[in-house]
């Protein structure tokens, strides 16, 4: 059953139809991430923090992109891109400064930069999909 755009499935985890729209959208986001991480990485702007640094870099842009494809595809949330940045940029901040974090603890104990990237994409990715679900796309903040 397709539901109405704006309208919520109820429950803490939204339903299937709902984390599968944010699985492909996030594959979608997570190529782009990537791509933007390797161009980075490769550049080595700042090479004694080189992973956590394009992680950030990445991060950041990928998540104006990202922002886009979850209000009108995972969440359907039908109002212009702007009105729902301003809640949803409070989300994108926390989780960057966390996953920059834990991607920078992960590489300074060891593990490979590209394993790291994809342990904290998905550490990350997870707590977005609540925190955007329950909080950056919340009922009230839109129709």
């Amino acid at each position: 059953m397709r539901l109405p755009r704006g309208r919520r499935t109820r429950g803490f985890f939204g339903g299937w139809q709902e984390l599968g729209r944010f699985a492909l959208s996030g594959t979608a986001g997570s190529v782009v991430f990537y791509g933007l991480y390797e161009l980075v990485y490769w550049l080595r702007l700042v090479p004694q923090y080189n992973a956590p640094f394009s992680w950030a870099v990445g991060y950041l842009l990928a998540s104006v992109v990202t922002h886009g494809i979850h209000r009108r595809h995972t969440f359907r949330w039908p109002t212009p891109y702007w009105d729902t940045l301003g809640r949803t940029v409070f989300v994108y901040v926390i989780t960057l400064t966390a996953t920059t974090a834990l991607d920078f603890a992960l590489v300074e104990n060891g593990m490979h930069h590209r394993l790291a990237w994809l342990v904290t994409l998905l550490a990350g990715g997870s707590a977005n999909y609540f925190a955007l679900r329950h909080w950056g796309f919340r009922p009230g903040n839109g129709p």
